[in-house]
């Protein structure tokens, strides 16, 4: 229908838009996927197309896990959750369909097509600052990524870092050189402004990586020094921050309140309730008069009561002791009356802390961070802690393997059967916390088996063994933030996660597996 040369043009730019529209968007990053298999089925030469996919062993290594996904329609009870599945994880089989038997990118194209995913890149954190600081307040660092999960904008952040400097390296003329260095920078700092400790602590690994590879490369001696003293000054700024951070709101203070007292103001009888939760140095509960409080705050709002002995709205009981301990209060009527308008707002919006509204995002994940593994250490409620949940979730998942070893229950019945196992353990978890298992090798397993996590390992790691003297550093960067993610994130059970994997995946891997040359990259 078309010519070659048309055909051509609408590849590259579906490649081109997939690259920028993965990072803003779910529409676009699917219409690009659906411009390239369009054109693709419309090309025809399925002959030429097949020959060049059937021998190519790094393109079936790729493939095998959807492949495996399909062949488990035949033993999962839940049909439309399981085509659900196949549909998001769809690009994983498109997308290397499309690249293994298409011309590769030209050294030009490829070096345009990194250019438009940093771009989008740029996009995305540009409206996340906008939405977050300008157009809201943003109190939940969860909340700030617009486009995809905090943790998976990390991971994309990340590879325009690693992308900005593989150009910067690239790049002839002293003006591109310091227009990627100060993208590099920005970026960098957008870890800090959107708060995504996941992205730091990936571009922590990569900058450790950094330094091997200059060791292995024999690099110079001043750029060893300037990289190990950058690295070293980092850890130690970090550490001192976090220490004191940890000092100023979670470390005892010598203050009364800190102590039992007898009564309350009305004199009432303080209760003893709490000795690990603290709030800025003061421990919550340390002297507490639950009633007292609850008839106090029941008559000042109604609309927003809670009751002990029913155990009524008792999160917001929870909220209103750790807030008043936040501010140096006992937990009793007349520390209600100390509280401003601001705090009532704050509360009612279950902020537990008076600083909470002051913290940058990275001390709003650190404090939910620190709070979250006291908490696990003291065997208190994990709902809506994702340390001690993930612990959790890897033991119910672990339970659900042993049942189903071999080949697993199917990806169509995953959710529900680890919603059954939920159900039978002695945890009180509210159901929206009923999720997978967070950890990419677990949820394979709990739906494939042991067979199931074989193939996968193998289709990770397989074109990583045979291409290993041909692949750049870019590629060996991207693949260790995949398994990273992996380890602590059903990556693959998302759309963004999904993009990261079979985009860079098709275009790096497709190159390689067909010309053994240094056209590409270098």
């Amino acid at each position: 229908m078309f010519s070659a040369t048309i055909h051509r043009y609408i590849f590259l730019f579906g490649t081109f838009s997939l690259m920028f529209g993965m990072m803003v968007g779910t529409a676009t990053a699917s219409i690009p996927e659906i411009i390239l298999m369009a054109n693709w089925l419309i090309e025809g030469n399925f002959k030429e197309k097949w020959n060049q996919l059937k021998s190519n062993k790094v393109f079936w290594a790729i493939i095998c896990i959807y492949l495996l996904h399909i062949i488990s329609l035949l033993y999962s009870q839940n049909i439309n959750f399981a085509i659900n599945d196949l549909k998001i994880k769809l690009p994983m089989l498109t997308l290397p369909i499309v690249y293994f038997s298409t011309n590769v990118l030209t050294k030009k194209e490829f070096t345009f097509s990194l250019i438009c995913f940093i771009g989008g890149t740029f996009a995305n954190t540009i409206w996340c600052y906008v939405y977050s600081y300008f157009l809201n307040s943003i109190e939940n660092v969860r909340d700030v990524s617009r486009f995809m999960s905090h943790i998976r904008l990390g991971m994309f952040i990340n590879m325009a870092i690693i992308f900005c400097w593989y150009l910067q390296n690239k790049a002839k003329q002293i003006i591109y050189k310091l227009f990627f260095l100060t993208l590099i920078v920005y970026f960098i700092l957008s870890f800090i402004g959107l708060g995504l400790t996941a992205g730091i602590g990936f571009f922590s690994i990569i900058m450790i990586l950094f330094i091997i590879n200059l060791f292995k490369n024999n690099a110079s001696k001043i750029k060893l020094i300037t990289s190990l003293i950058i690295l070293i000054l980092c850890i130690l700024l970090s550490l001192n921050y976090f220490l004191r951070f940890k000092a100023n709101y979670f470390i005892v203070k010598n203050n009364p309140i800190n102590y039992k007292l007898e009564k309350t103001k009305l004199g009432n009888v303080f209760y003893h309730d709490s000795t690990h939760q603290v709030e800025n140095g003061f421990v919550v509960n340390m002297n507490v008069n639950q009633f007292e409080v609850q008839n106090y705050w029941n008559k000042k709002f109604s609309n927003d009561s809670f009751n002990i002995s029913l155990q009524h709205n008792l999160t917001k009981f929870y909220v209103l002791s750790r807030y008043l301990a936040s501010k140096g209060l006992t937990t009793e009527a007349s520390s209600i009356d100390k509280l401003t308008t601001n705090d009532f707002v704050n509360i009612q919006k279950n902020i537990t802390n008076v600083n909470y509204n002051n913290w940058n995002f990275i001390e709003k994940r650190l404090y939910e961070l620190i709070w979250d593994i006291t908490e696990f250490k003291n065997g208190a409620n994990i709902n809506g802690h994702s340390f001690s949940l993930r612990l959790h979730y890897w033991r119910v998942a672990i339970n659900l393997i042993k049942q189903n070893f071999l080949i697993g229950i199917g990806i169509g019945d995953v959710t529900d059967k680890i919603k059954e196992t939920y159900n039978k353990t002695n945890i009180l978890l509210n159901d929206e916390w009923k999720l997978r298992p967070h950890q990419q090798f677990l949820t394979i397993t709990v739906g494939l088996g042991i067979v199931g996590l074989i193939v996968f390992i193998i289709s990770l790691f397989y074109p990583l063994i045979v291409l290993r003297k041909q692949l750049h550093t870019i590629y060996v960067l991207f693949f260790i933030i995949l398994i990273c993610s992996f380890l602590f994130e059903d990556t693959l059970e998302t759309l963004a996660g999904v993009c990261y994997y079979a985009v860079f995946n098709s275009i790096f891997l497709s190159y390689y597996s067909k010309k053994n040359n240094t056209q590409f990259i270098q």
